[in-house]
């Protein structure tokens, strides 16, 4: 279960939202981030299932976030939206440090589906 609410909180924070938020220039860049990600994870799943390999997938598209974050900052002037910036790379963060996690868990032979150890 809680799983499943992560995965609707990542979903919510890093896409659904951003749909609304392409205006602004970090977030229009992080939408180039998230579609990458999700075309790489989707092939990624086909061909292997839901296993910790998918961790690779936002490792190697949500980590330009950060820079993307950091390269538009200033423009972030309206208060609501850089608070969502910041819940956005916050949830992003704890993200990447599991799925660091996962990854390594891959390379190191664990073969479980995501969720299970």
């Amino acid at each position: 279960m809680r799983l499943k609410l992560w995965l609707a909180w990542l979903l919510v924070t890093t896409l659904f939202v951003l749909l609304f938020l392409l205006d602004t220039a970090f977030f229009a860049s992080a939408m180039i981030c998230q579609a990458a990600n999700l075309l790489f994870g989707s092939w990624l799943m086909l061909r292997r299932g839901l296993v910790r390999l998918l961790g690779l997938s936002h490792i190697l598209f949500w980590t330009p976030m950060f820079a993307k974050f950091w390269w538009h900052y200033d423009s972030l002037v309206d208060q609501q939206v850089l608070v969502f910036g910041w819940l956005m790379m916050a949830t992003v963060a704890v993200s990447l440090v599991l799925d660091i996690r996962d990854y390594r868990d891959w390379q190191l032979g664990n073969r479980n589906p995501v969720g299970a150890r």
